[in-house]
């Protein structure tokens, strides 16, 4: 399909380069190229043509070659500052939709630093590049190209992995009959409860190692919904254990990670830029994340205002990547056990509420958020009881349970804190 690979590049600064690169590529992604002089029919509004071509691509080059960052207009306005400007408008593109952007150095053109480019584009700079110069064309050309490969087969594998997910939601969608087994509800209300659920997958990350395997789950929140600002900034939670800001206990550093939306996209990452706020193990185990680019096509998790009754045996229910696999859902045998909340929960540690619950959980939960009957955020899961948990409340003995934190204890933390890590 045309659009796989977008090359970027500004005429006046590296045409040659662009022409002679797009014809050794052309050669192993036959159909697979867009470059403007190309892909561009007449007539067509360039600046939709360009978005359009960015959406439908795996991967995109942007050639930079001296001229790149000071090309000025006849004005002479630096034109990377002007917002209209098709190059501006292809990388920030790009770097919204989560694409693989390959910074492509011409003749030993240098990598611009972040202060000097426009916000938007500054993870433009943090990006590895490739080295292109006229004297080892072809060998430099060879390196990109397997590069550009295992891209495109990655994307193609996450493109297959979501299909086949497609497939088994609409077959348990198919008979109302199952979904009442399978959800334990009535007939009447499970199909509207099911699709809810299915819209809160949406908002379901995977927390993986930037090209690497997955550390853990997390999922999409209102800053302020957390008490941080500002408030209708998108952040994601997931656990201090999965990223941290001093990558303590094998977990992630925020500079090394990137979250997918698996029920959204599954081919596009979202790079972590900090941590607005973390709390270590022996506490909230959470940390909240900042992305670099904006979420798109992605709604938040609404949190519940209170913890359900214990006494009312309630169902609770989990979203995640369990074992590393793809996004699933945990719906049998989930019930919650017991909480430190209120009215008549007694917290071991100051500050941090936890709670219990049955539910069948594999490493790579942690991090996933974890429901309330109306399809609610109640708390952050953390871990599993494996041989069997101490009892809350002061209650003697153990049992087999899951333990998640109360994100309204994680809110309160927050609040009273009022200081984020930016």
């Amino acid at each position: 399909m045309a659009g796989n690979i977008f090359i970027s590049y500004r005429r006046e600064d590296s045409a040659g380069f662009a022409q002679a690169l797009f014809l050794s590529l052309e050669r192993s992604f036959p159909e697979k190229l867009f470059m403007d002089v190309e892909g561009i029919e007449a007539g067509q509004d360039f600046v939709q043509a360009i978005e359009e071509q960015v959406g439908a691509c795996d991967a995109m080059l942007v050639l930079i070659g001296p001229n790149w960052l000071t090309a000025r207009d006849d004005a002479g306005r630096r034109r990377l500052d002007h917002l209209e400007d098709f190059v501006r408008i292809e990388i920030d593109s790009a770097l919204r939709f989560g694409k693989r952007v390959i910074p492509v150095l011409l003749q030993k053109a240098e990598m611009p630093r972040g202060d000097a480019l426009p916000e938007a584009l500054r993870p433009l700079a943090r990006r590895n590049a490739f080295g292109l110069t006229h004297e080892r064309f072809r060998t430099d050309a060879q390196g990109l190209i397997k590069a550009l490969e295992s891209a495109l087969a990655e994307a193609e594998e996450a493109r297959r992995k979501a299909a086949a997910m497609q497939r088994r939601v609409e077959q348990a969608a198919s008979s109302a009959g199952q979904l009442e087994a399978y959800l334990v509800r009535a007939a009447p209300e499970s199909y509207r409860w099911w699709r809810r659920g299915l819209e809160r997958a949406s908002s379901v990350c995977a927390v993986r190692q930037r090209l690497g395997h997955l550390f853990g789950s997390g999922f999409l929140v209102r800053a302020g919904d957390l008490g941080l600002a500002p408030p209708d900034e998108l952040v994601i939670v997931t656990n201090f254990s999965v990223v941290n800001e001093e990558g303590a206990f094998g977990a992630l550093k925020p500079d090394a990670t990137e979250v997918v939306f698996e029920a959204v996209d599954p081919v596009q990452a979202c790079w972590v830029e900090a941590i607005r706020w973390q709390s270590p193990i022996e506490q909230h185990n959470a940390s909240v994340l900042r992305v670099q680019s904006a979420v798109v096509g992605v709604a938040p998790l609404p949190l519940a205002v209170a913890l359900p009754p214990v006494e009312r045996n309630a169902n609770v229910y989990i979203i995640g990547h369990p074992g590393g696999s793809e996004l699933a859902f945990s719906f049998q045998d989930n019930q919650l056990l017991d909480h430190e909340g209120p009215p008549g929960g007694a917290p071991q540690i100051p500050g941090v509420s936890r709670v219990h619950y049955r539910a069948p959980t594999e490493p790579g939960s942690g991090g996933s958020p974890v429901f309330n009957e109306n399809w609610e955020v109640i708390a952050l899961h953390h871990k599993g009881g494996g041989s069997g948990l101490p009892r809350l409340n002061g209650k003697a003995g153990r049992y087999s349970a899951n333990e998640g934190i109360s994100i309204l204890s994680i809110k309160a933390a927050i609040e009273q804190s009022r200081v984020a890590v930016r």
